[in-house]
């Protein structure tokens, strides 16, 4: 995980297989006690930004 939001409450999540940070949300976060470094898995789902209507992908799920 990485570029953990303290403030916002936010983070994000840097696969191993190099790819695109994923977005994880606040409610993940918090119930999980993320914090920047820890090694998670996570289960991913894609979704359409309400903004730009672009797909997106999220964290759905994480696994400790």
């Amino acid at each position: 995980m990485i570029n953990y939001n303290p403030l916002k409450g936010f983070a994000f999540f840097k696969p191993d297989n190099g790819g695109d940070n994923i977005f994880i949300p606040p409610h993940l976060v918090t119930a999980h006690e993320l914090q920047n470094d820890m090694k998670i898995q996570v289960m991913t789902e894609t979704y359409i930004d309400n903004r730009d209507q672009t797909e997106k992908i999220k964290v759905q799920q994480v696994f400790m």
